[in-house]
Order: C-alpha cells, then structure tokens, then sequence
C-alpha cells in the first residue's frame, strides 16, 4: 500500500483521523474500479506489532450504484475521478442519445453527489432537434429540467443534512461514552484508556509518570445540607479548578462522587508529585459559591509512581486510593506519602 501513491496518501489521512479516508478509484485485475477506505481502527484485545492499527477495506466502484432505468427521451451518466486533477472515468451511461439540431441546445445538467471522499457526479443531457421545437415541448423539456434540477438540489441537501445528524449524533454518544456530564472532565473509561497508553509510552521511552488520586473532605456536609443540585454545582466549580492547575498534557478525571483522579506524564519523583498534589489542595482554599452562600472544602491526595510503585495501569490507581485513605487517616486536606 505504501509504495502506490493515490493508496499512500489515503493511509497517511487515516492515521490519526477518526474519520473514513476515501481514495479516488483505481483499477483491480480482474474486479474493476474500486475505492479504497482507509479507518484508524481500536484495539479491543490482543497484541500487535507497530503503534497503530488501521482497517483497509476496497469496495467496487460498480457495487455503489442501483440499476439505473433506460430513458427514451434523456441520456443519465454517472462518473466519479480516477485521481486528482485527472479526467472523470464514465461508471454508466442510460437512455438514447441524440443529435441536437443545428443553433439549437443541448439541456445539460451535472450535479456533484458529495465532497471529495467519493467524488460521484451525475449528468443529465437532452439535445433538443429541430422536430421537437414547438410551443409544448420547449416548456416541457425546460421544466422537466427544473423538476430534476430541484429534486437533484433536495436529493444533496437531504444527504448533507443527515450527514450532519450523524456526525452530531455520534459526537453526542462519543461524550456519554467517555466524559462526566456533571464536571465534564474524562470520565474513567477515558482516564483508564489514557493511562494505559500513558504506561505503554513510558515503558518505551524509559520515562516516569505519577497518578494522583482525589477525595474531597467535607463534600458530603454541602451534599445533605444543600442539596445534590448544590453538590453538582461545587463539584463543577472544583474540577474548573483542577483543570486551571495543571498542564495541558495531563488528564484530570472524575471516577465517583466526590472522587477525582489525575495523569501526571514525566513526573519522576514523589517530591515532584507532591508539589502538584499541594498546589491542587491550594486552589480549593478559597470558597465555592453555591446558592448565593459560601463554602468550604478541602482534598486528601494519594500519589503513585509508575515504575517505583507499580507496572500495571489498574495497580498504579489502586495504589493513590490506599494512599488517599491514609491521608484522610492522617488528618485530611493532605497530600500522602509525604516523604
């Protein structure tokens, strides 16, 4: 695939696109056109050599297209590109063709089906001969070419606007899949596929990386004093909070109620992870606001270190929980171990 150009060029799209990657058709032994769709696929299991994993899948260029109806009177082709800036290669052509009478035109409408993924484009030419021309069958062929015009127009409309439904549509289940709707930081299933990766990168480059683990103190008291609308509203403001904190290229997550976790990439040592879990206790020193009233609330922090304290991504997390207990065992709103 790597050494043909026009399959090259869909491979590298696909790579890290989580879009469909379309190539422009090209010919098989044997089967004909065909187009080759590329897709970065997920590993659900298993080993497999190199970093990435993408689903190649060619389907003929033909099998795209229902039987197409002879026309008398209209000749319908349909065309798609071999390759960019080249010439349209025909797929089908139905109905007569006619020679057009002399000073007299040829009604000729072409309509791209989409964008470049799977550049289709249907025509519709009808010439018109000096025998037709009349009074009823200009007015017939110049409607009969609005008519289809329109229905052409609402026919790409119509797949534009579902198009959009479905990107919608899968960007909702996406979200619902992986992101707390209360906070909307990364939900586990996000978190623990980022520290798997995380961990899978370290062991690579032979570096470190810290887990923290987060337990508010006191959030139960505003949940039963307030209310869980209140509580949701603190938790919202807490986790803005955390997000302002730390680096772009750590991950911060809410696992349960008032439980919170965060990815640190290349911290190396306790002392460093340590400083990171003290400056998350500090942005919660001031109040949060909630139903015009102040209050308070504090976090008991464990911290674990890959490779020191474990190898495994679910050993790393178990570990920052059992340290967070001993923090709150330790007098709370801390950050454990603390050497």
């Amino acid at each position: 695939v790597s050494t043909v150009p026009n399959l090259s060029a869909g491979l590298q799209q696909a790579v890290g696109n989580q879009d469909i990657v379309t190539t422009f058709a090209f010919g098989m032994p044997d089967v004909g056109s065909v187009y080759a769709l590329f897709k970065s696929a997920t590993r659900l299991g298993g080993e497999f050599p190199g970093d990435r994993l993408i689903a190649l899948i060619t389907v003929k260029a033909r099998a795209l297209l229902p039987d197409l109806e002879r026309a008398a009177r209209y000749q319908l082709s349909i065309d798609f590109d071999v390759e960019s800036g080249s010439d349209s290669e025909r797929i089908a052509v139905t109905g007569e063709a006619h020679e057009p009478g002399v000073f007299l035109p040829t009604f000729l409408l072409s309509r791209p089906l989409s964008a470049s993924r799977q550049p289709l484009r249907v025509a519709i030419s009808k010439p018109v001969g000096w025998r037709e021309v009349g009074v009823a069958q200009p007015l017939f062929a110049f409607g009969a070419a609005t008519v289809l015009s329109g229905l052409l127009w609402i026919l790409v409309h119509v797949m534009r606007v579902r198009q959009v439904e479905r990107r919608e549509y899968q960007t909702r289940l996406f979200r619902m899949a992986n992101f707390d709707s209360v906070t909307n930081l990364a939900n586990r299933n996000l978190f623990e596929n980022r520290l798997e990766q995380a961990v899978i990168s370290a062991q690579r480059h032979r570096t470190s990386l810290a887990v923290l683990f987060l337990d508010l103190d006191g959030f139960k008291t505003i949940n039963d004093t307030h209310g869980h609308a209140a509580g949701d509203a603190v938790l919202a403001q807490v986790a803005e909070r955390f997000v302002d904190a730390l680096r772009g290229e750590d991950t911060v997550a809410r696992l349960a109620g008032d439980e919170f976790v965060a990815l640190l990439p290349g911290v190396s040592n306790r002392k460093d992870a340590r400083t990171v879990g003290e400056k998350l206790i500090a942005v919660l020193t001031g109040p949060c606001e909630v139903e015009g009233k102040l209050v308070r609330i504090g976090v008991s922090i464990g911290v674990a270190l890959y490779p020191e304290d474990d190898h495994l991504p679910e050993k790393l997390i178990k570990t920052a929980d059992h340290h967070m207990y001993q923090a709150k065992r330790s007098g709370k709103n801390r950050v454990w171990p603390q050497e």
